[in-house]
């Protein structure tokens, strides 16, 4: 019996070198791979908006780099004495807004800068599985330890993800 696959990735052309300057965004395996690269010296940055979990939320994530997105007092919510947002992973939160926004806005802002002479960006999509709030009618990135009653888990599908990430 086998109880392994056998393969040989392609190699990358052109490689990461060390001197490439590569954007990590997704599940918590990009969190590792940015740690290995910083030991190493190399010029990384990883999950702006904190450890992402499934396709959407990093496709949102992609787009407010893209697009510099500053979030605003109204686009927070306040959960467990602290303010968050549903696109961002809760360590960004805090109990004082000005704080929360500062925590979130500043990565997103240099994410944006750093991404304009990336050599690479490298995305890990995580679990096909996302959560719906039922109220927001969006998919999140975080629920927060909202109640479980407020969501509703949800097996993406391909096309779903797709054209997310499109």
């Amino acid at each position: 019996m086998q109880f392994k696959t056998n393969f040989t990735p392609p190699t990358l052309n052109p490689t990461i070198e060390h001197k490439s300057k590569v954007l990590l965004i997704g599940s918590c395996f990009t969190e590792h791979m940015s740690k290995r690269m910083e030991v190493a010296k190399m010029h990384v940055l990883q999950n702006p908006s904190g450890i992402l979990f499934n396709p959407i939320s990093v496709a949102h994530c992609l787009q407010d780099i893209i697009d510099n997105k500053q979030y605003t007092a109204s686009e927070m919510i306040e959960i467990n004495e602290s303010f968050q947002n549903w696109h961002i992973h809760s360590k960004l939160g805090s109990p004082k807004l000005h704080e929360a926004l500062q925590n979130i806005n500043k990565p997103i802002h240099e994410a944006h800068v750093f991404v304009q002479t990336a050599d690479w960006v490298i995305i890990t999509l995580g679990s096909a599985f996302a959560y719906w709030h039922l109220q927001e009618q969006i998919f999140v990135s975080n629920n927060h330890r909202a109640p479980m009653q407020q969501f509703e888990k949800q097996l993406l599908t391909v096309e779903q993800i797709t054209q997310a990430l499109q």
